[in-house]
């Protein structure tokens, strides 16, 4: 029986996904170095009200009380800023990151993090905050590497503080998000990878030569997305 984290009540019609979930965060933060043949990325879709939320929630909790940073990145239907969820994914995690990690990724996270206009000589200017100006600033920069640079960043994070990383209604998100996800799937497939590879080979790795895995959790209504069935 699956029982609640949330008043202690019985989760109803989502108990395979919560189960799912669970063994996913097992399989990712067990010790040693964990094989991962699956899926860095676990997608929830379905429409508004089928309980996405509510199962998202229960996780989280559950994320928590092992001890895990359940780090969230929101889309919003009328807010298009350029990587809105990696926003605020990079204001929480970027409390845990290192000071040499911090000046490291200081320039090249610029734009994203208080707009162009707002760092001057390395300082921050009129009390700027991540993601105001983003807008302004996105016709001179070379999106590719930017991308490249995020996702640098918060794999170098994670290496210091694991966390559990959910986009909530990516449905919304702008084409630059979508994009970055992308990325980083991708490169977490590559961790996975190499894991395999040296534990089968049982070839004994400095502490940091692997990057470890991160959990990452999406949520979409599929009828929102363009291309399915009720798609508008």
């Amino acid at each position: 029986e699956n029982r609640s984290l949330i008043l202690l009540g019985k989760i109803v019609g989502r108990e395979k996904e919560l189960q799912l979930l669970e063994q996913a965060f097992h399989t990712i933060f067990s010790a040693p170095a964990p094989l991962l043949p699956c899926s860095p990325a676990l997608f929830i879709s379905g429409e508004a009200g089928i309980g996405k939320s509510r199962l998202v929630t229960e996780f989280k909790h559950y994320v928590q009380v092992n001890d895990i940073l359940f780090i969230t990145g929101n889309c919003y239907e009328d807010t298009k800023i350029p990587y809105q969820p990696f926003l605020e994914i990079l204001k929480q995690i970027s409390l845990y990151a290192p000071e040499e990690l911090s000046g490291k990724y200081t320039q090249q996270l610029r734009y994203l993090w208080v707009g162009k206009q707002k760092i001057e000589n390395g300082e921050l200017k009129n009390g700027a905050t991540p993601g105001e100006n983003v807008k302004e600033n996105m016709e001179d920069i070379d999106h590719q590497q930017l991308i490249t640079d995020i996702c640098e960043y918060i794999l170098q994070i994670n290496k210091v503080k694991p966390f559990v990383l959910f986009l909530n209604d990516i449905h919304w998100a702008d084409d630059l998000s979508i994009e970055l996800l992308q990325y980083l799937i991708n490169q977490e497939s590559v961790v996975s990878s190499q894991s395999s590879v040296a534990k089968e080979a049982d070839t004994p790795l400095p502490h940091y030569s692997i990057t470890p895995p991160i959990l990452l959790i999406a949520t979409y209504r599929d009828n929102e997305i363009e291309g399915t069935p009720n798609s508008p």
